[in-house]
């Protein structure tokens, strides 16, 4: 930001997108959304137009579950709750308004939407899939499997064409397929894992109130039982005996849980690793870097897992790193961005700079997306899709 307005930089210091917009985003993989006179507009990571300043908030495919990087086309939305659109590069709509488009059904062509308090699925090309008749939908999972629940409150899985696969009351509770092909599944209370047959790989024995995690890249996950935590693999077999209460996973890969009131951290193999470096009362988020931000006699600096200053010294004050390791910093009054070792990577002669996330060279702040809320539910009319093409908010070629 430079006399109150902001742009996008490179390390170099090239102007990618003119300083003149009141607000910066640059999403994950590296658009920019640029906000001025409350509209938004999108650019490339080389600075070109995408979207121009026509809707209020823009987010991408990839920013909504279920996403992908497909970037032909945005989300668009006016306030009002169903003004909203799909559209197109240029900003021209692909679908809406005058329903409500909640997320990618596939991260391909097909969507899932409500209306009239239902959610269906509908396609690029305005052809109904699934006609708005279900309480929920979810995206669908890496094994084409999405989570839906009956407008009577059931739950089941169906799949890209919306044939049930596992039918609905066959279970409790259900939640999502992970990418390792197992999904939590609730029966007599207790919760255990299932595959995409709805076969037990892991039979119930959770009271948990909610459902367990996805086994992580280790293969283990906390699981509850009795009113404790511990750790299980694949097998079923604990790891860690639940004796633990709050038990957590963070971003390296170990976890951390209360044992006779202290706080200990744990490694994935069930290894003890001794008390946690910082209490409740003193609580370091950690990103991907394996390093947080704290403040010390109060001096912010970076830390690592144990406590140990990785930069903070010779600053006014430092921000977390990025997935690029960046981290913006400030000196003099002025923010600029430093590496791992904190040397300049961007001199500080800026008024502010958002934190840098996955596109090196780039200078964003991280994005929030708000989802609208369903409207409640009302009687399922199907006669009002028998034409798609001729609703207002069908938008099938041009």
């Amino acid at each position: 930001m430079r006399d109150g307005n902001w742009g996008v930089v490179s390390s170099d210091g090239d102007v990618i997108v003119p300083l003149e917009y009141q607000s910066i985003d640059i999403w994950s993989d590296g658009l920019i959304e640029a906000r001025r006179d409350g509209l938004s507009a999108l650019f490339s990571p080389d600075g070109t137009l995408l979207v121009p300043l026509r809707y209020q908030y823009l987010y991408g495919n990839d920013a909504m579950a279920g996403g992908s990087d497909d970037n032909s086309w945005f989300w668009a939305q006016n306030s009002g709750g169903r003004d909203r659109w799909i559209v197109g590069i240029g900003g021209e709509p692909l679908l809406g308004p005058g329903l409500n488009p909640l997320m990618p059904f596939d991260g391909k062509d097909r969507f899932v939407v409500e209306d009239e308090g239902f959610d269906g699925i509908l396609s690029l090309d305005c052809e109904w899939i699934v006609l708005p008749s279900l309480k929920s939908i979810s995206p669908a999972a890496d094994n084409g499997l999405a989570l839906a629940q009956t407008a009577e409150g059931k739950y089941g899985y169906i799949d890209r064409d919306g044939t049930w696969v596992i039918e609905p009351g066959r279970f409790e509770r259900l939640g999502y397929f992970a990418p390792d092909g197992w999904a939590p599944a609730q029966s007599g209370g207790k919760w255990g894992f299932i595959d995409a047959d709805g076969d037990w790989m892991i039979p119930p024995m959770s009271e948990a109130e909610f459902r367990p995690e996805a086994f992580n890249s280790s293969g283990v996950t906390v699981f509850e039982q009795g009113g404790k935590s511990g750790l299980i693999n694949r097998r079923g077999e604990w790891v860690i005996q639940p004796v633990l209460e709050g038990m957590t996973e963070y971003i390296d890969g170990s976890f951390i849980g209360h044992l006779d009131g202290e706080r200990r951290r744990y490694s994935g193999t069930g290894d003890d690793l001794g008390p946690a470096p910082f209490d409740s009362a003193n609580f370091v988020r950690f990103d991907q870097s394996g390093t947080g931000r704290t403040v010390r006699d109060g001096q912010p600096m970076i830390v690592d897992w144990s406590g140990r200053e990785i930069i903070g010294n010779g600053f006014d004050d430092v921000l977390e790193f990025g997935p690029n390791d960046w981290a913006p910093a400030q000196k003099g009054g002025k923010w600029g961005a430093v590496d791992m070792a904190g040397k300049w990577v961007l001199e500080p002669e800026y008024d502010c700079v958002g934190r840098c996330l996955l596109r090196p060279g780039m200078i964003p702040q991280p994005l929030s997306v708000s989802i609208t809320e369903a409207l409640p539910s009302t009687e399922f009319s199907p006669s009002r899709y028998s034409d798609p093409t001729s609703q207002d908010w069908c938008h099938a070629g041009g």
